[in-house]
């Protein structure tokens, strides 16, 4: 037999011959030194083993490999790079051979891939794999701005993260950090103690995880300016969202915000400043002094490079977002070269590209817009985003950046609040943007990439994209959509039925968000936001069946899956919110069409407040397992607000979210 990886090893040749378990223990050699290294990873293998295989194994010290078992084996002379490794099965043994326990843990990781195939006993094939990433940064961003989990869950994603070969976790903690002394008033009520981080810093490096702090500096800063002891370091006092970069404590607060956290994390060597989407540039008045001298662009690369020497003085790598840089691309040269840029970009996905983000006004244009904006940002786009034939390139801000001199890492997305609404991720959007970012991020000698999922979403179901993306970051060349599904099925859950993947799609294909403008189907041309009436979306049957037969399809799979019986069942969560959300759009598209018929108007209220009340004891007996309980009463009234929003312009008959 063949067998399958996720990720795609780089070179892999079978041959003829058996290596035959032994038939009591099955032991892992290594070095005293790399048995303290891999405690953790032999840990792991061994107690996976007894779960797929009944298997009994046991890590022990040798000098010389043993005949027969698995060894571990340090080699300098390893023509791979420091996280690539050789696995040979042969009759007489298993060895794995890399330059560094990372590498090793890598190859354990692929071995327990082999194991869990294994359909004949006590007998593997003979193989050679040959193995190595294609990027160095192989990320996942975790956003705890809105949502919180329990330390137990976190560690078990850290462990499937680490599995997949994914070697970086950037945290953005926001309030659930534990500050402490005068900070201490920022704290969430649910934030973590400081064992907890510590317990997670831990399991990360055991695990070869880099922890990546994102600590937002100048944007998204309602975690501090939200308390009133710190309100008056906001730009505008309105608006709780942006520091003051000129205000005198701003650098001293935000210096001390990351002391603590960097306290905690005495593994990290490179920590983010964000720094992305601070809308109130220069409307201070002491920064609108400023800016009239030196501009809003002037004034935030001034506040962003004191921000580098702070984390640089701490001994520290940093990285910075690109949008706000890319809105005034006159000051990328006086951007500090220390910066890694983070690239943002969750909407391209293949390789002809025919709109871009212009980042000065936030939105998509096409050729014959980039003609129509400023001349600064006309000139400046065209000469990023075009070929010599007028084509445009895709990713080609991160290119642009690459071809400046910076480390660029991308950021794709696999949920994000623009084509995701109602906890279900979009992956007709999400895989081809993974796809393609990760191709290209390779093209252009990039660092790598980080792969995105904002707040509103059920976390189990994200799983799928984030693996997704394992696969095109470590795979010089990886396997086709298709190929992975497979694998996929069979590696995640123990099953062959690829239906599974498909219904992960179908169940948000149309989409459908309702907003105040209008209500909107997401599809895939061009992160396509194609307005649709409520009327429109409720003759919909094709998003009706989608959502009926997904839950179906999820329910009569859950008894058959070996593993992750859990991600099932919040799939089968994301399809009832879905019908949920559809119905209301249902409904109200009734009581819209016809406002005189009070009977009809009030049932209907009526009736969605009853799903209302059985799908919230449904999202309280799954989700209570991975979530602390404020957190999860918090999740489900500020993700049904809007429901209450509708309601009440149907009980007033005062419809503003037709779309007509």
């Amino acid at each position: 037999m063949k067998y399958d990886f996720i990720p795609l090893p780089k070179k892999v040749v079978y041959n003829d011959s058996y290596y035959h378990l032994p038939d009591n223990t099955l032991y892992i050699t290594a070095s005293q030194k790399l048995m303290k290294r891999l405690r953790a990873g032999i840990n792991d293998f061994c107690k996976e083993l007894k779960e797929f295989c009944n298997i009994y194994a046991e890590g022990i010290l040798a000098v010389t490999p043993l005949k027969g078992h698995i060894n571990l084996i340090v080699d300098d002379s390893c023509e791979l790079n420091d996280e690539g490794y050789l696995l040979e099965i042969k009759p007489e043994g298993i060895y794995i051979i890399s330059k560094t326990a990372h590498g090793l843990y890598y190859g354990m990781q692929t071995l327990t891939q082999i194991f869990k195939q294994v359909t004949t006993g006590k007998e593997l094939r003979g193989i050679r794999i040959e193995d190595e990433p294609a990027l160095k940064v192989r990320g996942m961003m975790l956003d705890l701005r809105m949502q919180t989990f329990k330390i137990d869950y976190l560690l078990k994603f850290v462990r499937t993260l680490a599995h997949y070969k994914i070697n970086t976790l950037t945290i953005e903690y926001s309030d659930k950090f534990p500050y402490y002394g005068e900070y201490e008033v920022i704290r969430n009520p649910d934030c973590f103690s400081e064992e907890e981080v510590a317990t997670l810093v831990e399991y990360c490096h055991d695990h070869f995880v880099d922890i990546i702090p994102f600590v937002q500096c100048f944007g998204h800063m309602e975690y501090i300016l939200r308390t009133e002891k710190y309100r008056y370091l906001r730009e505008v006092d309105e608006y709780d969202s942006q520091i003051c970069p000129l205000n005198p404590d701003s650098l001293k607060v935000t210096k001390a915000l990351l002391q603590q956290v960097m306290r905690l994390h005495k593994y990290t060597t490179h920590l983010s400043i964000g720094g992305d989407e601070p809308y109130h540039l220069g409307e201070c008045p002491r920064c609108a002094d400023y800016a009239t001298k030196y501009g809003k662009g002037g004034l935030y690369v001034y506040y962003a490079n004191q921000l580098c020497r702070i984390v640089k003085d701490m001994g520290l790598s940093t990285s910075i977002c690109a949008d706000k840089l890319l809105a005034y691309p006159d000051i990328i040269d006086f951007l500090s070269k220390d910066f890694i840029i983070l690239d943002w970009d969750y909407w391209t996905y293949n390789d002809n590209p025919t709109k871009i983000m212009n980042w000065n006004t936030l939105k998509m244009v096409d050729r014959a817009g980039i003609s129509k904006s400023s001349p600064e940002m006309k000139k400046f786009i065209q000469s990023v985003s075009l070929d010599e034939k007028g084509n445009m390139i895709p990713f080609a801000y991160s290119r642009y950046f690459s071809q400046k001199g910076f480390n660029v890492i991308g950021l794709c997305s696999t949920a994000s609040i623009g084509p995701d609404g109602y906890w279900v991720p979009h992956y007709d959007v999400h895989i081809p943007n993974i796809n393609s970012f990760c191709k290209y991020i390779k093209e252009y000698g990039g660092l790598g990439i980080i792969n995105t999922a904002w707040e509103r979403f059920l976390f189990e179901l994200v799983y799928y994209g984030i693996i997704y993306c394992s696969e095109q970051c470590w795979s010089k060349d990886p396997d086709t959509v298709d190929n992975f599904n497979r694998k996929f099925v069979k590696l995640f859950y123990g099953i062959d039925d690829v239906d599974i993947i498909e219904w992960q799609y179908r169940i948000s294909r149309p989409f459908v968000i309702v907003e105040k403008k209008y209500p909107k189907v997401y599809k895939l041309e061009e992160y396509g936001r194609i307005p649709m009436t409520v009327f429109e979306i409720a003759q919909n049957n094709e998003l009706k069946e989608n959502i009926l037969e997904a839950q179906e399809v999820y329910t009569k799979s859950v008894d058959k899956v070996k593993w992750n019986k859990y991600n099932l069942k919040e799939w089968i969560l994301g399809a009832k919110v879905r019908w949920f959300w559809y119905e209301v759009t249902r409904c109200y598209a009734e009581a819209a069409g016809n406002p005189e018929n009070d009977e009809s108007v009030n049932d209907n209220i009526c009736y969605l407040d009853s799903q209302l009340s059985k799908l919230r004891e449904d999202i309280t007996s799954l989700l209570s397992e991975t979530m602390p309980e404020k957190a999860l009463e918090i999740k489900k009234v500020v993700f049904f607000n809007l429901y209450e929003e509708l309601k009440k312009e149907m009980q007033v008959r005062e419809f503003k979210h037709t779309g007509v």
